[in-house]
C-alpha cells in the first residue's frame, strides 16, 4: 500500500509547451490527451525512463514530442499515462489546487502488480475497513517504491509478496502509469494544505506480473481482508452495460480467492462502479483504469 516511507524520485522534465510550474504531472508535461467520460479519467502518451540511483530507482518522464528523449540512445519508451479527469473541464487534477499558491510538493513513486494467473485473470484485493484512506476499496497490490528497491518491478514484485505471499514473474510488456493524488478532489486538496492535514502525489507505475501458483496467496490481514480473481472483461463491461444486461451482471459471482480469510463468493455487485460505491466497495478509479488498459492490450495482442 501507499505508505509514509522513504519515497524512490520522479523527474519530471517539462517541456517548452507545457506548464512547467504545475504540480500536476500531466500539465506539466503538456499531454493531449483523451477522455473517459465514463471513468472520469483521462490518458496520453509520454515517454519513460528508468535507470538505478542512490536513491532508488530514478523514473523520468518527457514529452512524447521531446527531441532529446526520442534519441535512439536516449533508453526511453512510450507508455500510457492515465489521470483523473472530467470531461469538458480543462484540469480536476487536485495537486493542481498547489499551482496558484506555488507550493509545488514532490510526485513520489509506487509501483502496482498486475497479478494475472494462467487463466488471464488479474487479483484483486480490499483494503480493511480499519484503513484510514480507502477503506473496503478493491485495488491491485501495490505500494511505494523504497529507495533498497533495485527497480520499479522488483518493487511490485516486493509489495505482492508482501501483501498475498505470491510469487510472480514480470512480463516483458511496457508499464502502465496512473497520477494518483490524495485527497482526490481539488478543494479537498486545497483545505487539506491549508490546514496542514495529509496530502500525497504519486506517479503509480503498474506493472504486469505473471503468478507461478495462485494456490500459494496468503493475505496479509493489515493490508487486505479479501482477494478474488477477475477476468479483466467482467471489469469493463460493468462500465459498459446498461439497464438489464447491468442488472444481470450484477447478480453473478466471483470466486473467491484460495488462501482468503472469507471464502464466500465475491458479489459481482461489490466490485462494481467506482469507489465508493452503494455498498461502499468498488474498484479504485486508477486501479480500474489500468485494468481496462490492460483488458484492450490482450484484445489487441489476440487480433494483431
Amino acid at each position: 500500500m501507499l505508505l509514509d516511507r522513504a519515497p524512490a524520485p520522479v523527474v519530471v522534465h517539462a517541456p517548452a509547451g507545457g506548464a512547467a510550474g504545475s504540480a500536476c504531472v500531466v500539465q506539466a508535461l503538456g499531454c493531449a490527451r483523451s477522455v473517459r467520460a465514463a471513468l472520469g479519467a483521462a490518458e496520453g502518451h509520454v515517454l519513460y525512463r528508468e535507470n538505478p540511483s542512490k536513491h532508488g530507482p530514478l523514473v523520468e518522464l518527457f514529452a512524447p514530442t521531446d527531441p532529446a528523449a526520442n534519441a535512439p540512445d536516449a533508453g526511453c519508451v512510450a507508455v500510457v499515462l492515465g489521470h483523473q479527469e472530467a470531461f469538458g473541464v480543462p484540469c480536476t487534477c487536485p495537486a493542481s489546487a498547489d499551482d496558484a499558491a506555488g507550493t509545488l510538493a514532490s510526485v513520489r513513486l509506487a509501483a502496482v502488480a498486475m497479478a494475472t494467473d494462467q487463466l488471464g485473470r488479474v487479483l484483486l484485493t480490499r483494503r480493511p475497513a480499519s484503513m484510514l484512506t480507502f477503506p473496503g476499496c478493491w485495488v491491485l497490490p501495490g505500494g511505494s517504491v523504497d529507495t533498497s528497491d533495485a527497480s520499479v518491478a522488483d518493487a511490485a514484485l516486493r509489495e505482492l509478496r508482501e501483501e498475498t505471499g505470491l510469487v510472480g514473474a514480470v512480463l516483458a510488456s511496457p508499464p502502465l502509469l496512473w497520477e494518483s493524488c490524495y485527497p482526490t478532489t481539488q478543494a479537498g486538496w486545497a483545505d487539506a494544505r491549508r490546514e496542514g492535514r495529509r496530502t500525497s502525489h504519486h506517479l503509480v507505475v503498474f506493472v504486469e506480473v505473471r503468478v507461478s501458483s495462485a494456490s500459494d496467496l496468503a493475505l496479509h490481514s493489515n493490508e487486505c481482508d479479501a482477494a478474488c480473481w477477475v477476468y479483466p472483461a467482467d471489469i469493463c463491461v460493468h462500465a459498459d452495460a446498461r439497464d438489464r444486461a447491468r442488472d444481470d451482471l450484477l447478480r453473478r459471482e466471483h470466486e473467491a480467492a484460495a488462501g482468503s480469510a472469507d471464502a464466500r463468493p465475491i458479489s459481482a455487485a461489490r466490485l462494481d462502479g467506482m469507489y465508493p460505491n452503494e455498498l461502499g466497495e468498488g474498484v479504485g478509479r486508477g486501479h480500474r483504469w489500468a485494468i481496462e488498459q490492460l483488458f484492450l492490450r490482450t484484445q489487441s495482442t489476440h487480433f494483431a
